[in-house]
């Protein structure tokens, strides 16, 4: 969680955007403290109490999943098929093979497996993540290279 916070904190704060995290409102947490483990934790099963208090409010499909799962972009879409060629075209560029920070390569091998798999639709995992960190690094890179040029052609920078 405080990583979460965090980056929320930085990311909304500058932004004025208001947030508000009911599961870490210090009544609830306080309440919890009081229930007995039988009701939070019913035959392996946790989140007992919640699981009920949402029966007819969430899916059933997602309120009696039991499995921990995360929401990602379809970033394994955006890398692939029609929409692969900004992704190309960054791996192609001078300023990411010059970089030196991967081996561009063994970059260019993973970008075609990832195409292969997914549009195979093979059930296994592909390389989202990896292309995903790549493309931000890359892209976080090159601001600081503009911000360097800048700062070295005497601008001010605010």
């Amino acid at each position: 969680m405080p990583c979460c916070l965090r980056a929320e904190d930085r990311n909304l704060g500058p932004l004025g955007v208001e947030r508000f995290h009911p599961f870490l409102d210090h009544r609830l947490a306080e309440l919890m403290f009081r229930v007995p483990g039988r009701m939070k934790i019913r035959q392996g099963v946790t989140k007992h109490l919640l699981r009920e208090a949402m029966r007819g409010v969430l899916p059933e499909e997602t309120r009696t999943r039991i499995a921990k799962t995360g929401w990602n972009a379809p970033a394994h879409i955006w890398f692939s098929g029609e929409n692969r060629d900004p992704l190309m075209d960054l791996i192609a560029s001078r300023s990411f093979r010059d970089r030196g920070v991967y081996l561009p390569d063994v970059v260019d091998n993973i970008a075609d497996e990832h195409e292969q798999i997914v549009l195979s639709g093979q059930p296994r995992e592909n390389h989202m993540m990896f292309l995903w960190q790549l493309v931000n690094l890359e892209l976080w890179l090159r601001e600081v290279d503009g911000l360097r040029a800048r700062l070295a052609g005497g601008l001010a920078v605010a």
